[in-house]
């Protein structure tokens, strides 16, 4: 085989490789997003508690605590980089929802609740940091 085969065959293998990163990304946001669905239409809580929208709140938490916890247990497991972004960015991702939280912060702010909009906004980020911490703490020692 000439040097200009082998550089195509090995391109063609790198392109593929590369494809199904994309393909368990794709995979694993799929989950995520049936996931938050599921939680959230066969849950028996409602939809806001007041006008405090709980179900996207509590997914948001779990999704924050779920990525603490893969990023703690990636710390100590070495698993294949397609494994790792299915579940992060492609399970965490579609199981989260910036957009829907942003969307109802903004409805709290234009029905007149500003502080229930800060609650929420602030509420949101400070336990899903503490989460993200707490997941990490927990998957790293999960494998200690």
């Amino acid at each position: 085989m000439h040097i200009d085969g082998i550089a195509l065959l090995l391109l063609t293998c790198f392109n593929l490789i590369s494809m199904l990163s994309y393909v368990f990304v794709f995979l694993g946001g799929g989950l995520g997003c049936v996931s938050r669905f599921f939680l959230s239409s066969v849950a028996s809580w409602p939809v806001s508690v007041g006008s405090f929208p709980i179900k996207t709140f509590f997914v948001n938490l779990l999704g924050s605590l779920l990525i603490g916890f893969f990023a703690g247990l990636f710390s100590h497991v070495d698993v294949r980089p397609e494994v790792r972004n299915m579940l992060v960015a492609g399970f965490c991702g579609g199981f989260t929802t910036f957009s829907t939280f942003s969307r109802e912060a903004y409805d709290l702010l234009a029905a007149g609740e500003a502080l229930m909009a800060v609650a929420y906004a602030l509420l949101s980020l400070f336990l899903g940091v503490l989460l993200v911490f707490a997941g990490y703490a927990a998957g790293a020692r999960l494998m200690a």
